[in-house]
């Protein structure tokens, strides 16, 4: 239990207050912006990879993943976040690079507090209906082995 809860800490998702009491960490709008920030960075790097080292294996996964995907609204939830996570996963994996997938996977954890805040948002699901067929447009770049625009498409997308 010790070592879980130094993990956290030091992952800055809880804070050891005294040395007995833990609290989940405040969310603000700065770590968001760092988080969102870093993967910018690191999103096309994994797109542009994955676009010169898929295999068929991995075009398949991108695939059926995308065709899973909602739009993140209230209504689709955590179904629509858990899509595009998997999805997200599908493109790090075909990068073949698992130091990328590592710093990624851990990006969206910790990430992953945010956009469920994200569902509170007004309704209107045009933006998140592009964001979709930008999905849809990265596999087929991926599929293509056309690194460039896929690393480029990669920075268009939110979710």
């Amino acid at each position: 239990m010790r070592e879980a809860i130094r993990r956290l800490s030091s992952e800055g998702l809880v804070t050891v207050e005294t040395h007995r009491d833990v609290c989940v960490s405040a969310m603000n709008s700065d770590e968001a912006r760092r988080l969102f920030e870093v993967r910018l960075s690191l999103d096309p790097t994994a797109a542009e990879l994955a676009a010169t080292r898929r295999t068929d294996a991995d075009i398949a996964a991108m695939q059926t993943a995308v065709r899973s995907l909602l739009p993140v609204t209230r209504q689709w939830g955590e179904e629509a976040l858990t899509g595009h996570r998997v999805f997200h996963q599908t493109l790090y994996r075909a990068s073949h690079n698992h130091v990328l997938i590592r710093l990624l996977d851990d990006l969206w954890g910790k990430s992953d507090r945010y956009r469920r805040l994200g569902l509170e948002l007004p309704p209107g699901d045009e933006p998140r209906t592009r964001h979709l067929d930008e999905h849809h447009q990265l596999v087929e770049l991926t599929r293509q082995g056309d690194s460039s625009d896929a690393a480029g498409n990669s920075i268009l997308m939110r979710t």
